[in-house]
């Protein structure tokens, strides 16, 4: 206001409600008018009171809206006129190649944060996305991190980015599935709870232009073990496990897969464990003459075809230091045996030790006393031609849910919930309901399902519930107003019968 200071405003903000406050004449609205026009408002105003009043409006800075994070060129840029989202990220020459181009995050001048759509605002509607004086707009990093579990070459934590981010590219990175994956089926987990059942059939296949469905990141994608295996040991080229599939379930098909008979095969003295343990002589002498015989019996996922030697010998299969065939002495027992065979190693499963003899039925011993305690009552006499069979436990849990690592982790025996916890960082402090996590243990097409709440146990109380896990045992901590355990279960386990609470 010239010669006129007292009716005079310095340099002044224009406030968030688009105000400024004149000494003489109070609370203005000015948001929207340009200097020429906010000079002839006031001028207008003031001609109440004096005489041709000389006014002049200068902007001195212009508002500014920010953007960081990973665009080319990142800085302030004027707000006025309204800067759009879209047109925010054109002046800052568009995203870094590890930009993540879905969601964004806008920081008010009052510190508040919310999320901004990037399909939307980069859509159609990218006019109702409009950045407000002194806002930031924050371009965050994509995360390309998926986790891979379960039955493939090399589990673990691989970066996807776009465009190779499709299932193939996660099996190619992973060493591709193992021959005891279920080669029908693999779950995707994302967002911590949703699951997704997928078929890998046509990957393994190579079927041409089948890549799979593109993933996120966070995705969690496990492979699971087979119920359709079979076992094949003793003197064939190639002993393992074998998937079986229908037409190719019988006992010359497993001696296919395990390259055949070795020389030293007896081929009259072959022994079929079935899942049940249910012991059936075998002769394979038979069955290779003619594969259409009775005595070609089918198999099912789970049982374990073992082949005899022609020698002298004993065979300790198994989770021993050093299986193979051993000379047996006279009045040799099953310790004996195992010391020749170098012991046995940690994953073996002490409680179903498996001495098998011709012609009659298996039978089952635990040797846990025998080796921790020296109780000799388990230590049997073993026989030339006997087969002494060690099975493995891979004891090993699956995590999922609002962890901070879910995943397939292995343990210890005696393990329990809270053992598993600290190896998987705990609960998600600011998303996870840990009163209503579940351990969930999967029996056939039923299930034993433990309440837990996780927040209580890791406080030290209710102990009486921090549960022994056992193998193949999923471990649930859901999500705030997510799934509960009920949902998670007929999700990702089809559980179909009978389901058994504890501890309500």
């Amino acid at each position: 206001m010239f010669e006129h200071p007292e009716f005079s405003l310095g340099e002044t903000t224009i406030r968030p409600d688009g105000l400024i406050t004149h000494p003489f004449l109070g609370p203005l609205q000015v948001a929207g008018q340009t200097p020429t026009q906010l000079a002839e408002t006031i001028t207008k105003e003031l001609g109440r009171e004096l005489r041709a009043p000389l006014v002049r409006v200068v902007v001195v800075r212009m508002a500014a809206v920010v953007v960081r994070g990973e665009v080319q060129a990142p800085g302030e840029f004027p707000a006025y006129p309204p800067l759009s989202v879209a047109k925010a990220l054109t002046l800052a020459l568009g995203f870094t190649p590890r930009a993540n181009r879905a969601v964004a995050f806008v920081i008010t001048a009052e510190g508040d944060q919310r999320r901004i759509d990037l399909l939307e605002a980069l859509g159609e509607r990218q006019d109702e996305f409009v950045l407000k004086p002194r806002e930031t707009l924050l371009i965050m990093p994509a995360d390309y991190t998926v986790t891979i579990i379960g039955e493939v070459g090399k589990p673990g934590k691989y970066e996807l980015a776009p465009p190779n981010n499709q299932l193939l590219d996660a099996m190619l990175a992973c060493g591709w599935v193992t021959a005891s994956a279920d080669r029908k089926q693999a779950l995707l987990v994302r967002n911590g709870d949703e699951i997704h059942p997928l078929d890998i059939a046509p990957l393994l296949n190579y079927t041409p232009g089948v890549v799979g469905p593109r993933l996120q990141g966070g995705d969690m994608l496990v492979f699971p073990h087979a119920n359709n295996l079979v076992t094949v040991w003793g003197a064939v080229a190639k002993p393992g496990k074998y998937p079986l599939t229908p037409g190719t379930d019988r006992v010359s098909d497993a001696l296919a897969l395990s390259g055949g008979l070795t020389a030293e095969a007896n081929p009259e003295a072959a022994t079929l464990i079935r899942a049940g343990g249910e012991t059936v002589p075998v002769d394979l002498k038979a069955v290779l003459e003619a594969p259409q015989s009775a005595a070609n019996l089918q198999l099912s996922g789970g049982d374990t075809l073992l082949v005899a030697t022609q020698r002298n010998l004993t065979m300790v299969l198994g989770a021993v230091a050093k299986p193979g065939s051993y000379p047996a002495r006279p009045h040799d027992r099953l310790l004996d045996l195992l010391t020749q065979a170098g012991g046995v190693t940690a994953e073996a499963d002490l409680d179903q030790v498996r001495l098998v003899r011709a012609g009659e039925t298996a039978a089952t011993v635990s040797i846990r006393a025998l080796l921790k305690e020296g109780d000799l009552a388990s230590n049997l006499e073993v026989q030339v031609g006997d087969t002494i069979v060690v099975p493995a436990v891979q004891r090993e849990v699956y995590v999922f849910g609002y962890v901070g690592a879910p995943g397939k982790y292995t343990f210890q025996e005696g393990d329990r919930v809270l053992d598993i916890m600290a190896r998987c960082g705990g609960f998600d402090k600011t998303s996870a309901a840990p009163w209503g996590a579940a351990l969930v243990r999967p029996k056939g097409v039923d299930a034993d399902v433990y309440l837990l709440d996780l927040e209580q146990l890791m406080r030290g109380r209710s102990l009486e519930k921090n549960y022994p896990v056992e193998n193949g045992d999923f471990l649930y901590v859901p999500k705030r107003r997510g799934k509960d355990w009920r949902q998670w279960v007929a999700e990702a386990l089809g559980i179909a019968g009978l389901i058994r609470i504890f501890n309500w």
